[in-house]
């Protein structure tokens, strides 16, 4: 009995991490929305390394685009928002401290893959740490975000 509930809790949670990754773009609230949508941004990240470690460059590297596409277009929410960041920095403030995470694992990312594999996670890092830095300018000086395009 309590192995069967186990095995049904575990199933549950499974279904609920693939509806949140599928179902972010619907949440109601703009901050929500782009907080989850950089969480799935992480999670598909993170199924980038794994696929790396099983010794598959070219998959790792199609999901490593996966990741980015979805980071930026929570940013892109955020540029389409037109808000002034000065006026509301409180509330991006959470969505600059993950954009920070995501570069950290980016960097620890790079450091472990070969020396060959290493330009596609540069040039994710070198996007997000752009989406980042004009984040941190629009906070502090104000206005509203830039748009960005992705590293080439």
């Amino acid at each position: 009995m309590k192995r069967t509930l186990a095995i049904l809790l575990i199933l549950a949670g499974f279904g609920t991490a693939l509806v949140r990754a599928d179902g972010w773009q619907s949440e109601r609230n703009f901050y929500k929305r782009v907080e989850k949508g950089l969480e799935v941004a992480e999670q598909q990240f993170d199924e980038a390394r794994k696929i790396y470690r099983q010794g598959d460059p070219y998959e790792a590297q199609a999901q490593l685009e996966v990741a980015l596409d979805t980071a930026m277009e929570a940013y892109q929410m955020i540029v389409d928002s037109g808000e002034d960041m000065r006026r509301r920095a409180s509330r991006f403030k959470k969505i600059e401290i993950q954009m920070r995470g995501f570069l950290r694992k980016l960097e620890d990312y790079n450091a472990q893959v070969d020396l060959l594999d290493r330009g596609p996670v540069h040039r994710t890092w070198q996007t997000v740490s752009l989406m980042q830095d004009n984040l941190l300018k629009s906070m502090f000086q104000g206005g509203p975000l830039p748009p960005v395009e992705k590293v080439k």
